[in-house]
């Protein structure tokens, strides 16, 4: 476990605040698992697995740096089948970040990421085996939906250190 690790927008405290304060809320310990740090994901774990990360972050540093700072704007709410609820994030060029990043990589892992981005954060995942109720996806987004949009704008991308199982120590490339 000592190299898993994914890349991400850290979210400002503001922000990461709203999203914490409504995850806790609705946190019930039998079906939403314990939620990670608010933040946006570009490159996951799965994909860098197998990359030491001082062998590239350099370069991913170096890509970001074309298209940062980069305005972002939570706005609207998806699911992912009906296990994950989440934040949908928009902005000028995230895509086009997030794909110029995985280039980056060596093949083995390009060829890991070939699954649609959808930028977004997470609000709820329900445990293995289990769904999300509608009453709790209903609840969450009564919650945070009366301070949506969100708009902020991120100038770093940030290397999250896994540390134990749901916690992660997020430090900027």
């Amino acid at each position: 476990m000592e190299n898993r690790y994914f890349i991400a927008f850290s979210l400002p405290d503001d922000v990461g605040r709203i999203i914490t304060d409504a995850q806790n809320e609705l946190l019930d310990g039998y079906l939403v698992m314990q939620p990670f740090q608010p933040h946006i994901t570009l490159v996951p774990p799965n994909v860098l697995d197998k990359i030491p990360p001082e062998s590239i972050l350099p370069d991913l540093k170096s890509v970001a740096g074309k298209f940062l700072p980069l305005r972002i704007k939570l706005s609207g709410f998806g699911m992912f089948e009906n296990r994950v609820l989440y934040i949908t994030a928009t902005g000028p060029k995230l895509a086009d970040l997030q794909n110029s990043l995985i280039q980056t990589l060596p093949y083995e892992a390009q060829s890991k990421s070939n699954r649609g981005f959808i930028p977004h954060i997470t609000l709820a995942q329900a445990k293995p085996k289990q769904e999300l109720s509608g009453e709790l996806i209903h609840k969450l987004k009564d919650i945070i939906g009366p301070s949506l949009p969100l708009v902020f704008e991120t100038k770093n991308i940030s290397k999250f250190k896994w540390l134990r199982p749901r916690t992660y120590e997020d430090k900027v490339i």
